[in-house]
């Protein structure tokens, strides 16, 4: 069963393109990480992902529920959809990356990755 099921997700801020077109899918009992440059869409993706961004176009499926851009949760996913706020000067060392953080998923080799992220640029 799909935990989330995110297909052609877009949000604009104005003129500003934030989101273009972001798909994944993440299965009960799989691991998965959402890396990448600062300014480039994670926390809107997570936004949408906890009900908190109200406008965005595409498809996206929490829990097996269809959910639609201004919505607010009810039930389930109320009760099981949260977002921690996180700093992350106070959590990461800032000489780091993602994979060589120590004792990151990222650089434990249980925990193989989807494909490169150079896969993931345009």
């Amino acid at each position: 069963m799909a935990i989330v099921n995110l297909q052609d997700l877009q949000v604009t801020f104005g003129a500003k393109t934030a989101v273009s077109a972001a798909s994944f899918r993440v299965d009960a009992g799989e691991t998965f990480s959402l890396i990448g440059a600062s300014g480039c869409g994670k926390s809107t993706i997570l936004r949408v992902l906890a009900g908190l961004q109200r406008e965005w176009r595409g498809s996206v499926d929490l829990l097996g529920q269809a959910i639609t851009p201004g919505a607010r949760f009810q039930g389930d996913l109320r009760r099981n959809v949260q977002m921690v706020f996180q700093d992350p000067y106070a959590s990461l060392h800032p000489n780091h990356t993602p994979v060589a953080h120590p004792g990151g998923a990222a650089a434990d080799p249980r925990h193989p990755r989807r494909c490169p992220a150079s896969n993931h640029r345009p």
